[in-house]
């Protein structure tokens, strides 16, 4: 088990759950629409810290 990169992805789990409960704006539909673009970087950085190969076919695809 590779436990730095599970503390690394739950670092990056706590920091964006410290961070995206609270409302960003007083419109819910705007609050949404502004944390989306949060919510996918940390998608995509616990992807890549949990599945870097993965992630480098996603980003580089062979030339099939």
């Amino acid at each position: 088990i590779p436990w730095g990169k599970i503390a690394a992805a739950g670092a990056v789990t706590l920091a964006a759950g410290a961070l995206l409960p609270f409302p960003w704006s007083g419109s819910p539909v705007r609050s949404l629409i502004m944390k989306f673009p949060a919510g996918a970087a940390v998608a995509l950085a616990v992807t890549w810290i949990a599945a870097p190969d993965w992630m480098r076919r996603l980003v580089r695809p062979s030339g099939r």
